[in-house]
């Protein structure tokens, strides 16, 4: 009984080896994002949670299914140099300065 039990400590070691040994992962410039992929009929499927940290993006879920955006808040414009009269466009925000108006002091409203 004792060698059946050995014998099959050893067997199960062996298996579990040789699936951890098959187990795919995705790399992308030689850095492992994911080695949770599903292949069926010859098409690898991989967590979105994966691909939006590989990419730093964030997956929010949205009416019409599924949305990789940038991470962050507001989406500030940083560097963006240009002049008045230029309309700035993040994706979701058109923004236009008209005028620039200098003063000493702006009184409260």
């Amino acid at each position: 009984m004792r060698k059946f039990w050995i014998f099959s400590f050893v067997a199960g070691s062996c298996i579990t080896l040789a699936w951890y040994a098959q187990s795919t992962k995705l790399y992308l410039n030689g850095n492992a994002i994911s080695s949770g992929i599903l292949e069926r009929d010859g098409t690898a499927y991989v967590p979105l949670k994966d691909v939006a940290t590989a990419f730093h993006l964030s997956v929010s879920k949205t009416a019409h299914g599924y949305e990789l955006a940038d991470s962050g808040g507001a989406n500030q414009v940083e560097g963006v140099t240009g002049k008045i009269g230029d309309v700035l466009f993040n994706g979701y925000v058109r923004f236009q300065v008209l005028k620039v108006v200098r003063v000493k002091s702006w009184p409260r409203q």
